[in-house]
């Protein structure tokens, strides 16, 4: 905690340490024959309105409600950045309240390896894949004289499948036919 009190100490020298505006003693530009036939108010005016234009504002004196601009850094996009650590008794909001852990449920948490995951989310879809494509092979086979030719597929064998198509990904094979 040690280190962290001395960078902020540091941080907060380092930006105390840079001159404002105000302090900073720009050199005196010589003026030019247009600034004088236009400036022809007198400096009494300007502070009239200067203090005026404050009073709009609200920038005569700060209030409560604002926050103090020495307590925060602002970067060159525009962001506020603290300058201290917020305090940590402040309670947590209920938006922010993690009521289960992020993980699988059910059936997920009983498999395994990678197999019994894959099983879970893709049994269901080659079930449909399987009778889907035993009704077309049935709607087909009066076509074909040899019902040898014509046989219906399995569970089983369209898992093979997919693995022949998996392997072929696998080594960039996309110019094989099955």
């Amino acid at each position: 905690m040690e280190s962290y009190e001395r960078e902020i100490k540091y941080l907060t020298d380092l930006y105390d340490s840079i001159p404002s505006d105000e302090e900073i003693d720009f050199p005196e530009e010589p003026k030019s024959d247009l600034e004088d036939l236009f400036s022809n108010h007198s400096a009494d005016t300007e502070q009239e309105n200067a203090s005026d234009l404050d009073d709009v504002h609200g920038l005569e004196e700060q209030t409560e409600d604002e926050p103090d601009r020495r307590l925060y850094y602002f970067g060159k996009d525009g962001k506020k950045w603290r300058k201290f650590v917020s305090p940590r008794n402040i309670r947590t909001r209920q938006e922010n309240i993690i009521s289960h852990l992020p993980g699988a449920i059910s059936e997920g948490k009983k498999a395994i390896t990678p197999v019994d995951s894959w099983n879970l989310l893709f049994d269901n879809i080659v079930n449909l894949v399987v009778s889907y494509t035993n009704l077309y092979i049935q709607k087909v086979s009066e076509n074909y004289k040899d019902q040898y030719d014509v046989r219906l597929t399995s569970k089983e064998e369209m898992k093979a499948f997919l693995g022949l198509l998996y392997l072929s990904g696998i080594e960039k094979g996309s110019k094989k036919d099955f």
